[in-house]
This record gives structure tokens, C-alpha cells and sequence, in this order.
């Protein structure tokens, strides 16, 4: 994958064992804070997006809608990562666009993993098919 910078928003401390698991892997992450968001972002620069969850914050969902609703974004692969497993700000995510929802406890290795499984998907060529092969 030539392409191996992540996009995390809303990045706080309690995160850092998955921005290290991320980095040990061969990715580059840049953080930005909610304050940030403004600045105008190359979505060809990033491979996927993380966005984080804050309980009470719909913002961050607002940003996966506006995301999805671009031109530009709307293919880039946005995983939430969240404190809580409220069922509502799961559903909340997936009608904003997620395609991936992951809560405490978090596991690095297998937000790794995750990631990986999420990239190989989306570099499949585009006249692949899924049609099942006879054994």
C-alpha cells in the first residue's frame, strides 16, 4: 500500500496505546483536535479515517454525514472509536457512514487488524467479483 497515513479526530490520551499499535505497524498518524477541523484536509493524503467518539458531542457525526456527502471523501474508510457501548451512538455512526464501530475495551493489535482487513477490501480491483468458485 503506498498510502500509509491515518487521520485520527478527536484524539485524546487514552488513546495512545492504539496510535502506537498504528505506528509499530508502518503507519504515519496525525492527530487533529476538534479545533482543528476547520483546516482543509487532502482526503489523498489519508488512507482511513478514525474518528472518536465523546459522550454527549454529536459533532463527530455531523463530520462522518458531511464526509460521506463530499465528493472527495466518501470512499475513505471511517472507523469510530468510542468509551461507551451506547447502542444508539453505534446506530448514530453506521447511519452517518461508519464502517466500522469499535468500543472499550480496545484491543490494539486487533484495531490493527481491523485496519488492515478494511484497506486490503478497499484496494480490490474494480471488476473483481465475488461469485463463488466450485471446490
Amino acid at each position: 500500500m503506498k498510502n500509509k497515513r491515518i487521520l485520527i479526530i478527536n484524539f485524546t490520551e487514552g488513546y495512545r496505546q492504539i496510535r502506537l499499535a498504528l505506528e509499530e505497524e508502518g503507519y504515519i498518524v496525525d492527530i487533529l483536535c476538534p479545533s482543528d477541523i476547520h483546516i482543509e484536509i487532502n482526503p489523498n493524503n489519508y488512507c482511513i479515517l478514525f474518528l472518536i467518539v465523546v459522550e454527549g458531542d454529536m459533532a463527530v457525526f455531523k463530520m462522518a454525514r458531511a464526509i460521506r456527502n463530499s465528493g472527495s471523501y466518501q470512499n475513505m474508510p471511517i472507523i469510530f472509536l468510542s468509551d461507551s457501548n451506547n447502542e444508539t451512538n453505534r446506530l448514530t455512526a453506521f447511519s452517518a457512514g461508519a464502517d466500522d464501530y469499535i468500543s472499550k475495551p480496545f484491543y490494539p493489535r486487533e484495531i490493527v487488524a481491523r485496519t488492515q482487513v478494511m484497506l486490503k477490501r478497499i484496494q480490490l480491483p474494480e471488476n473483481t467479483t465475488n461469485k463463488p468458485t466450485a471446490l
